[in-house]
Parts: structure tokens; sequence; C-alpha cells
């Protein structure tokens, strides 16, 4: 599409939305052109506590400041920012500009540390709280060199003094344990721990206690024990047990521990010091008790002797002055007022006699104000470096955003362009710390990335273009550790959303839909999911490495240039059974929601074409002691191998395997070579817990660098599963809706949106490229008549396809206005299924039950539950290929004798594409009647003709063959060939050394050739791996008149045998600057290593290549650059190449290639 015409429709469809959109006018937050980061010179600071910092005139010199008075402080430190966007959240943009005292030799500033203190309604503390930033420890600013001066502390407004003087105020102590993340989720840690009769005491010193008074605790404590857990807490004054209720192994088995509050007082005397013990005791062996946090509230005497003080203002709805007067003081003690970000002020102060008088004001949050002696000594912050300018506000206009590790940005500027380039979007590259820099004072904080955003989607609202972000690709892994206290930082790349809850399974998550959020009125902590939409489809590349970044957006561009195939118009259903369950309609349940997620999808596009893998349909192996379904496995394998456009799965789960049984797990997922790409969408717990420090499934599969998925859909925590059922057929619905454009992230946000205020949608998130436009065939393939072709030469108008009657079926291809597309010239490839069939499925599973008898006895009785019952096509009656002219087409076939003979509707599924132009169609009619038989039935008695050779070389007696080798079987009949399995013993069949009770049904990898629908070919890799030594393979095929033919030939196993290299050729040739080497092997669909060098005349090796994969069809194209290693001479030289499968021994050849002058 063209860029401009884009732009207009983009405009339109804004404009459109904004009309409908009550929110869209985006009126809470301002902001500027340009950050004050865009110019000058920038040196990055940081600490860890709170207080007043220095910096001297030759340290700032040093640093490369040429004028120490221009050195503006700017920032606000590293407190938690605000999750709620609405109007009481007072939002600073870019960096404030804070203020700095010249002291002649030197500069000192306030700097706020990542402890905040907020209202709560704990009365032990005077209602004061304490928030802790959970993504990191330290607190960061920046000095910045302007054209002015420093901005200088201001006298606030001066208050009307009160006759009452207070000498003392509340102190305020606190001390977080971090030690440990009971279940590795949330944004709470615990530590100390207690484990049963532990005893721990715990010390707070303050300044210029009050003798004789009483000092409060306040302490939250967990319990994670299966017994009643109990922690007694001592002082001078207090003597108490708290208990906490067990976990009980039915209710609480999703929860990791049960906390609660304790507060104690304590009588101090003549030290600045109180202490308080802690003990824990439970009768559970593994029980044990933590400590969240404590908080300890002291009077202490107001007094001047102490070089800084932080004074809390409790929280008040009414607005009242206070005056102190703090003892032993002089005039070089200040007093400020911190309490808002960007309005530090100075307080007015006065002496009398050795008293400071000072008046403050109550307000509805705590206020915070500080005492600094100018003449004590101030702490110097940690220099991190000089920041490169950047300036993030200047963006807008902005649909295709990436957020990365700088250790990622080539890979991060790379998709970014091919989108730019692809899909004509406008796209930004920014690294986190670029964002944190501008929207969180430098502080990693997961608020930032979206206020960025919000920033983004703001201006929009306003731009005279009305560009909306629609995509955010996060390029990082991440962790539920934010701080790095395990010391990880292989996965700590991105920063992580955790949930305020931490102890629940099932209620506690990591969610990048917060980044998504960005509408005034959004809010965030415990009511993330009650937002009515996500506006922003947000998505992850979890990498911790460069090659996985690479691989990655390597696998998005493969994924563009994929070739059209029927894969685009399929999907894959899995379900896993629920062995843990004592009833049928339980064990079944996944199927149940299966069935009901296919009428979803079948109701919204049923032209996809669906395969179900049902657990219970394949044999269940009890041999280990254990259920395992190996036919499972090998299946996904096999489906994967043949590309679709989804994998849909409903079951059981973990962070490592699909289904209890672990039928699909990360060693499968680690062994599998695909080139068609699907998206994963799991339904189930945990399958993508990318936060943890163990690789997880949903990462893994779409990791994989040479295969897996495209991108996957899953759970980072337990989820329940009807809510599961509901996402899916959200997910389902939204695919196929036309306003979604078949982009990723679009689909996405409009499925979880479509969720409403569902919480279980919260443990759900989305690995892959936002912006991925899946290969959906956007054209529809209509069927206009049938005909049928009699013996005699006539024809007639067909109302019913009949046993053994000829028919041709005229189709076009429309787009979606329904005009015919006569520009569309391509393939067609068609299928034509008998009725719905009864499936039974093989009832795995014993029930065990107490039966009661009419003598009132009770017996114990065991069956085997009845099977599961769905309804699918099944019996292909034809499967072939036919040309596309001028966007018509026709498709004739003959009718097999196997039908069910009842009349009712059979399925046509069809797909078509276009090579030179792009396009391609799919198409389905479900309203072709099919049943009874044709009455010019002409009598055949012979069999099909059947050619068999295999790994593509013509037969010879004998033949060497490596133990998986390839089949071809080519077949003729001028009846037909039937494929449709279902009348007994009317099969394509391999049989292997007479082993006729194994027999390999090839019914599905028949296809006939294009146009015809008398000759056709099957394909087969064989899956059985044969010994060494000589075997006797024999194929038996029937005709639609049920006429058989068999075909059998001898091989020689041979186990290390080499692939042989049937093509090795380089164009062009003379090559310049490059060259293309194309390999082809008689080994496809198997493991290949290729070794391939450039060697000169002289045998020295100029270039070389070493690749693996598995090529479907055994070919290689490799690009050269001839200029990579520096420019290579003009000349003769010898491409070389070896190949060889996982267990072979090397094939080689060589090609000459002749080097011109570049």
């Amino acid at each position: 599409m063209d860029k401009l015409f884009r732009l207009i429709l983009t405009c339109m469809l804004a404009s459109t939305l904004a009309s409908l959109n009550e929110a869209c006018a985006q009126n809470l937050r301002s902001y500027t052109d340009n950050s004050v980061l865009s110019n000058g010179k920038t040196v990055k600071i940081r600490i860890q506590e709170e207080g007043i910092y220095a910096l001297t005139y030759n340290e700032l010199r040093n640093m490369g400041f040429s004028d120490p008075k221009n050195v503006h402080l700017r920032g606000y430190g590293g407190e938690l920012l605000n999750e709620d966007f609405t109007d009481s959240n007072h939002y600073v943009d870019d960096l404030a500009d804070q203020p700095v005292v010249d002291l002649g030799d030197k500069i000192a500033f306030y700097l706020r540390g990542v402890v905040g203190l907020t209202k709560t309604d704990i009365p032990a503390t005077n209602n004061i709280g304490i928030t802790e930033n959970y993504t990191s420890d330290y607190s960061y600013y920046f000095l910045h060199e302007e054209n002015t001066e420093a901005k200088r502390i201001s006298f606030a407004d001066e208050l009307t003094e009160n006759d009452t003087k207070e000498t003392t105020y509340t102190s305020i102590r606190y001390q977080n344990f971090t030690d440990v993340n009971i279940g590795k989720t949330g944004r709470t840690w615990y530590g100390s721990k207690f484990s049963n009769g532990d005893s721990k005491k715990i010390s707070f010193k303050f300044n210029n206690l009050i003798n004789n008074d009483t000092a409060w605790i306040h302490s939250k404590i967990m319990s994670a024990s299966t017994k009643p857990g109990y922690f007694h807490i001592s002082t001078n004054l207090t003597d108490i047990t708290k208990k906490i209720d067990p976990l009980d192994p039915d209710k609480d088995k999703k929860n990791f521990g049960k906390e609660t509050a304790i507060d104690a007082n304590i009588h101090h005397h003549s030290t600045d010091e109180i202490s308080i013990t802690y003990k824990y005791n439970t009768d559970a062996i593994t029980g044990a008790g933590y400590i969240d946090y404590i908080i300890a509230a002291a009077q202490c005497r107001l007094k001047g002797n102490v070089d800084y003080q932080m004074i809390p203002i409790s929280p008040s709805n009414i607005e009242s002055n206070i005056t102190y007067a703090a003892l032993n003081s002089n005039p070089d003690i200040h007093v400020w007022d911190v309490s808002e970000i960007g309005e530090i002020k100075r307080v007015p102060t006065r002496m009398s006699k050795d008293s400071l008088i000072f008046t403050v004001k109550t307000r509805t949050s705590v206020g915070r104000y500080i005492m600094v002696n100018w003449k004590g000594k101030f702490k110097t912050p940690e220099i991190i470096g000089n920041v490169d300018n950047q300036n993030l506000h200047a963006l807008k206009d902005i649909e295709y955003v990436v957020v990365t590790n700088s250790q990622f940005i080539n890979q991060a500027k790379e998709i970014a362009d091919f989108h730019k380039q692809e899909d004509g979007m406008n796209v930004a590259v920014v690294t986190s710390d670029e964002v944190f820099n501008e929207f969180s004072s430098g502080t990693p904080d997961p608020t930032a990335i979206r206020a960025f955003m919000k920033m983004l989607w703001d201006r929009a609202a306003k731009s005279e273009y009305g560009l909306y972000p629609q995509y955010l690709l996060l390029i990082g892994d991440g962790t539920y550790d934010n701080r790095g206290i395990y010391k990880n930082s292989d996965y700590n790349k991105m920063v992580t959303y955790q949930s305020v809850q931490s102890l629940s399974e099932t209620n506690s998550y990591s969610c990048d839909d917060y980044f998504g959020y960005v509408e005034d009125g959004t809010l965030g902590y415990n009511k993330l999911y009650t937002n009515k939409r996500i506006n922003i489809g947000v998505g992850r590349f979890p990498v911790s490495k460069v090659k996985q970044a690479e691989a990655l957006v390597n696998k998005v561009k493969q994924y563009y240039a994929l070739s059209q195939g029927e894969w685009r118009s399929k999907i894959i259903a899995l379900a896993d059974d629920d062995d843990e369950k004592e009833s049928e309609s339980q064990y079944y349940f996944f199927f149940t929601q299966q069935e009901e997620a296919i009428r979803t999808l079948n109701s919204v596009e049923p032209r996809m074409n669906i395969s179900r893998i049902y657990w219970d349909d394949f044999t269940c192996d009890m041999s280990g002691g254990s259920r395992r379904y190996p036919e499972v496995t090998s299946s996904i394998t096999k489906k994967i191998s043949e590309g679709a456009l989804i994998f849909n799965y409903l079951g059981h789960g973990s962070y490592n395997a699909i289904s209890s049984e672990h039928s699909y797990s990360i060693t499968q997922v680690h062994n599998i070579y695909n080139k068609i790409y699907p998206v994963w969408f799991a339904g189930s717990c945990n399958v993508s817990q990318y936060d943890g420090f163990s690789p997880s499934f949903g990462e893994e599969i779409m990791l994989n660098p040479q295969g897996g998925a495209i991108a996957s859909i899953g759970t980072v925590r337990t989820a329940y599963s009807g809510q599961n059922l509901s996402l899916d057929k959200n997910f389902l619905r939204q695919l196929f809706n036309p306003e979604n454009e078949y982009r990723l992230g679009k689909i996405y946000r409009a499925a979880k949106t479509a969720n409403g205020s569902d919480s279980n949608k919260m443990v759900y998130i989305l690995l892959g490229d936002p912006g991925l436009k899946l290969k959906v065939p956007e054209l529809n393939l209509v069927v206009d008549s049938i005909i049928t072709l009699k013996r005699d030469g006539t024809v007639s108008k067909a109302d019913t396809l009949k046993a053994l009657s000829i028919e041709k079926i005229y189709c076009h291809v429309e787009d979606e206005t329904g005009r015919t597309m006569t520009q569309f010239n391509g393939i067609v490839n068609a299928t034509l299924k008998d009725k719905e069939m009864q499936m039974k499925t093989k009832a795995n599973k014993t029930l065990t039950y107490k039966e009661p008898q009419p003598n009132g006895n009770v017996i114990e009785v065991t069956r085997q539950i009845d099977p599961f019952t769905y309804y699918d096509h099944t019996s292909i009656l034809y499967s072939g290929s036919t040309v596309v002219t001028d966007g018509k087409f026709e498709i004739q076939m003959i009718i097999p004798k196997d039908i069910n003979y009842k009349v009712d509707y059979g399925r046509l599924s069809m797909y078509a594409y276009d090579e030179n132009n792009g396009w391609d169609a799919m198409g389905s009619n479900d309203s072709l009647l099919i049943g009874g038989s044709a009455t010019d039935i002409e009598p055949d008695n012979l069999g099909p003709n059947i050619i068999l050779t295999t790994n593509g070389d013509k037969y010879k007696d004998g033949y060497k063959v490596n133990p998986n080798p390839m089949l071809y079987v080519e077949l003729s009949d001028a009846n037909g060939i039937n494929v449709t399995g279902s009348s007994v013993g009317h099969n394509i069949t391999l049989t292997i050394d007479d082993d006729t009770k194994n027999v390999i049904y090839l019914n599905s990898y028949f296809k006939y050739n294009i146009g015809s629908c008398t000759e056709g070919k099957v394909e087969y890799h064989m899956e059985k791996t044969l010994c060494e030594g000589k075997h006797t393979i024999k194929i038996k095929a029937w005709d639609l008149q049920n006429n058989s033919s068999e075909a059998t030939i001898q091989i020689y196993v041979t186990e290390n045998l080499a692939p042989k290299i049937e093509i090795l050729t380089v164009y062009p040739n003379p090559a310049k600057d490059h060259f293309t080497s194309f390999i082809k092997t008689n080994r496809p669909d198997e493991v290949q290593t290729v070794e391939c060098s450039l060697i000169d005349l002289s045998g020295r090796e100029i270039l070389r290549k070493e690749l693996k994969d598995k090529p479907t069809d055994g070919s290689w194209e490799i690009e050269w650059d001839l200029n990579e290693k520096g420019k290579v001479s003009s000349g003769l030289y010898f491409l070389c190449a070896r190949i060889a499968t996982e267990k072979s021994n090397f094939a080689e050849k060589a090609e000459k290639i002749m080097v011109i002058a570049q």
C-alpha cells in the first residue's frame, strides 16, 4: 500500500476512533517539546539514601563542566512513580529543576532516595507509611550545564506562627527485608527467615530520643506453613503473640504464605536505641516465618545538634499550622519543605535565644520537612558518568516503538527499519535507559515506559495526522528480581511490571500490558485489570544474548518472506486430557472447551481448516508406571513441520512443558526444525513464565533459531481454565476481525479488551513482535457452479455429488468487495471431504467408585470411561490442484465409490496463490450435497499403476539408503486413486518387511498432479528408523472403483551413508562482489550440517560458512559477500561443499567460480 494512501487511511481511522473514544481527549498532562537532555553537558549521579549531598567545584570541573555556577540539578529521585493516570496524580514532565545551594567552593543539594513516605491507616506510626521502589536500589539525578545559573532555593510563604511551640516530633525509622521472593512473583520480598523456635533481636537508632517515653513498632510478618504460625514479639512493654492461620492444603494450594501486621510498643530509657525481639514457632517441619518490613516511630527532641534530620508531618484532612522550636540551634540551620518534588522551598525561620522557630502546615498527604546544618558534613553522590544528548520529548506521530536494552540496539534498529520499509510505519527506537532518563529521573521504573507511551498517545490526540502508537516491542529478558538481588544479571535486561500481590499463584502476575494502558483515567496497582481497554499492543523479545535477538529479527524477516502455502489456512487445535479428575466430564473437560473454541472459529472464519490433536485420540503408554503419550509428541512435531497459521492449545501446563504428561516439553522444542513459524496460543498454566531464572516453554519455542514459533501467547502464572477459554475465543474472533489488520499486537490487545474486567487475563503475555502481520489469505475463493460430466459426453447441472460421478466445479477469486480478481494467475489446491462423521476417542482412563448394592453392601467398582465423541470431516474424496487464469478456475474430480451414500453436506476447502503478485486466497463451501451413486459407471478391473523409488533415485535392486529414507510413490489410474480411508482395507499402505501388524497409512500424503484427477504422488519421509541391512518395501494402492495393485522394492540400509549432492551451482558466475551458492541433496526433511569454503588455487581458504538446518526440500541457498573479510582478489576459485546428516558421513562436491575485478 502506498505510504501516502496509508497515512490518509490511518488519519481517517484515527478520526473515526476519536469520535467513538470517550477518553480520546487527553488533557491531564502537558509536555515540553524538548528534553533538557537534548543539549549541553550532562552527568548522571546516584544515591541510596535521601539527604543533603555536595560536590566541590574541582570535582565538577574534573567532570568536564566549565562553570560550576551554571550546573543545574535535574530530576526527582527514585521513588516509584504513581501508577494511576488520574487527576490526583501530580505528574512532573521531563526533569524538574531542583534548587542548588552555592557554598563558594562547592554546591549542595537535597536528593530523594528510593524510599518514600505515604499516607496509611496505621495509628502506631501516626498514619505514616513507607513505599519502596521494587525495581531499583538506587535513586538517580542529573547534573546539567546550562546558560544560566543553577536554580536557587526560594522561601516558602510565611505561615502564621502559633503561640504554642512544639519541641518534639515523630521520627520514623524503617527496615525492609529483601532476602527472598517466596513465590517468585510480585513486588514484595521477605527476609530474616525464622525456622521453628528461632528468635532475632532488631534495633533502631534515633537522635535525641525522649527518655522514659513510648515508641511504637509496626511490623508486616508472614508465615509459610501448613500448621499455624506464631510470631512472639517482646519488648520491655509488650509481650504478645500473633497467630497466623496455616496454609490449607486444599483451599490454599495456590498460595505461598499468609501475612499479617502486628504492632508493639516499647519504653526506652537513656539511650537513643530501641530494640525488639521476634520469635517464631510452628509445628510444621518445613514451616518458616518471615518479616516484610518494620516501621519504628518514636518521639524525639527537636534539636539543632544533628547535621540532618527528617521531620515527617502526619496527613490530615484539615489544613493547620504547626510551629516548632528547635533547641540548641544556630542561624546556620535551615529548614526546607521537600514535600513536593518540583516545589522544594526554604521555610522562613527565626532565632529565639538558642531555639530555631519555624512553622509548617499539614496537608492531606504526608508532609516532609528537613533540618540541615550548613556547617555540617555532606555526603558525596556516586558519579555514574556522562549522558549523551537525547530528546524523546521531540517524538510524535509514532506507530511502532521499540524500547530495548542498549545491548540489543542494532537488532532493535533492524526490526524497526524492517517495519518502516515493509509496512510503511513511522517508527522509533529508544533504549530503556533513555526512557528512564526523561520519564523517571534515570531510575528504572516500569511506569516510565508507560508514561513515555502516554506522551506519544496524548500527542496523537492533538496531532494533525492523529498517528497513535499502536505497537510497543520490548527487547530484553526480565525477571521478578528487578533489583538484581540474586546477582543474576543475564536475565535482567528489561524491567518487568510486577503485581502488588505477591503471595498468590493466581492473583499475582507480571504483565507487559501495563505499558499499553495510556488513556487518561487508567488505573494501576490492584485495579489494573479493571481498565476498559488496552490502547497499545505490547510484545516482548525475551532475549539475554545478542545471538538470540539476531535470531528473532531474522525469523520475523523470514516469516514475511515465507512463500504461499496451504499452511496459511490451517489451525491446529490441541486439547489435553485431565487425568487428575475422577469423572468423565472432567477428564474430557479440555476437549469440550476446544470444541467450543472450534465452534467460535467456524462462526467467524469458516474458511479455516482445523486439525485436532486430542490426547485421548492416541494410545496412552503406561509402561513406565506413569502416563505418557509418545504419539502425541510425534504428531505435534509432524504438524509443526507441515506448518500452520496457529497452534491453539487448551490444557494443563508448566513452565517447561504442555500437558500433565509433559507430552511436549522444552526438550522437544529444542530439537524441532521448521521453516513455517506458527503463532502458539496456550491456554494453560505457567507456560510463558519468562520472568523466572529457568527457560519457559513459551520463550523457548519462539527463541528457537532453527524453527519453533514466530510468537507465543501464554501465561506467566497459574490461570483458570474457564477464563482461559474466554480469552482464547476472543483471540480467535479478533484474529479475523478486519479492524485488526491481522496485526498480532492489535489482535492481542483487542482480545484482552474484549475479556472485560477479568483479572485472569493479566497473567497472559505476548512474546513476539506486536507489529507482525500474520500471513492470513485476504482474498476469497468462491464456488460458482458444478456440472456432472457424463461418460457419454453430455453434461448436466449437479445438485448432488454421487459416487463414481465425474464432476467439474467452476470457481473464481474475489476481493473483500466481491469483485473478481482478474489479475490473479496462479495455482489452487483443493480438498473435498465427505460428510462429518462421529469420532470417538480411546477412553484411556478407568474410574473406581463405590456402588451401593440392594442388600445394603457397598462394593468397589472399576470401569473404563466412555469415549469422547465429536464430529469432523475426515474422509478425503479428492485432494489436488489446478491452474487459476484471470481469476477463474475449474476443478475436475472423480467421486470415490467409498463414500457415505446418505445424502448430506460435505466440505470443499481451497487455497490459491499467485506468486508473481504475492497474493493468496482461501475459500470453503460447506453446502455441497454428497451421496448416492452414479448410473453411468464403466466397469474396471485394473488397479493403479505404481512407481516406487527412494531418495529420488530410480529403483535398483538392493539400492543403498539411509535409515530414514524418503519414499516417492507415483500413482495413476483412469478412475483415480482412493484415499478416503472410509472403508476397511482401501488405503494407500506401506508395509516394511511384511510386518502386517504395523502397516503405515499414506492417504494423507497423496496429492493429484496439477490439473489431474487420475495421476498423483506420495512423498513420505520414513519416520521409523530402519536397522542396517536388507529391507523389503511394499506399497499397496486402490483406485476409486476399489481395484488394488502392489509394488515392492528391496533396499539396503547403511547407517552412515552420506547424502548425495545432486546439485551444486553458483550464480552469478563470474561474480564481482557477491554470489549465491545453491545446493540440493537427496535427503529432504532431515537435519543437515553444511560446510562451505571458498578456496583459491593454492588451497588457501578465503571464506567459510558452517550451517545447520532441516531444509524440507533438501536444498540450500547461501549468500556470499566477497568483501566480508576484505576484498577478494580477482581470479579462479573453487567452492567446496561438504554435507552430512546427523549420523552420516560427509558428502563432498566442488564447483569452479571466477571472481572479476570490482
